[in-house]
């Protein structure tokens, strides 16, 4: 599963001093954060941009080349990739109006609008905003899955599901590779996946999780509600799952933990 935890961030400015400054709040609050490199020119700076896609942009208004807004067009092309833009200009108390139509047709892209003037003081007090803005970003409340439909029906439904919802993932049919997942709402939802793929997916989202069984079952810890060696009972009524032996010691000092 291709889960990036891992924000990317690009620095758009013709000016070495901002550039550098920029840089260093950025990595002093996120020293997580992939750093992408410096762009200072308009027609580099957007290729760096439409290859790399990082999810956060520094866009000087102006650069060597002409008016990045150009680098927004070119973003607002694209389906599927939508970064957060931190759009800084010299304008905003000179000419109000430029900013404020720029605003309104940027308005879905552009997360924050900065003054030159009071660049590095801006962003020292909102970075902890912007952080937040884009780990959400990438790590949404809801994933999509597709359910699998086993006797040939041309029929193809999108479920959208919580990961901290999902109870106990099991297998369902081996030939096919598919997979039952189980939710707290007593549903459940037949999908062609790997355990891999689960177990990738409760990594990224912090999910405490056991394989039961490595072959057949793995269950997320926060909707136990009983253990009886060797089943494990849920908050919600789901069929119990039954621990395999050689996993039990260690299942116990999990769920101890």
């Amino acid at each position: 599963m291709n889960l990036k935890t891992k924000p990317s961030y690009i620095i758009i400015e013709d000016i070495p001093e901002i550039a550098e400054k920029t840089r260093q709040i950025i990595s002093e609050m996120n020293d997580d954060w992939e750093f992408l490199g410096v762009e200072g020119w308009l027609e580099p700076a957007q290729h760096a941009v439409l290859t790399k896609k990082p999810d956060i942009i520094y866009l000087d208004y102006e650069i060597n080349g002409g008016y990045t807004f150009e680098i927004i067009d070119a973003i607002m092309e694209l389906d599927s990739y939508k970064p957060f833009i931190i759009f800084n200009t010299s304008f905003m108390a000179q000419k109000p109006q430029i900013a404020e139509s720029l605003s309104n047709k940027y308005k879905n892209y552009i997360g924050l609008f900065f003054n030159k003037k009071n660049l590095f003081q801006q962003l020292k007090i909102e970075m902890p905003r912007i952080r937040e803005d884009v780990l959400r970003q990438l790590k949404p409340a809801e994933i999509q899955l597709e359910e699998f439909f086993p006797k040939d029906i041309y029929c193809k439904q999108i479920h959208n599901v919580c990961p901290q919802d999902i109870v106990h993932v099991s297998i369902f049919d081996a030939s096919k590779r598919s997979k039952s997942i189980f939710l707290n709402n007593g549903s459940n939802i037949i999908v062609k996946k790997s355990f891999s793929f689960f177990s990738d997916l409760f990594k990224f989202y912090d999910i405490n999780f056991f394989f039961t069984n490595k072959k057949f079952s793995m269950v997320n810890k926060s909707h136990i509600v009983k253990y009886n060696r060797p089943f494990v009972y849920f908050k919600h009524p789901i069929k119990k799952v039954e621990v395999a032996r050689e996993n039990v010691i260690e299942f116990e000092r999990w769920l101890c933990d």
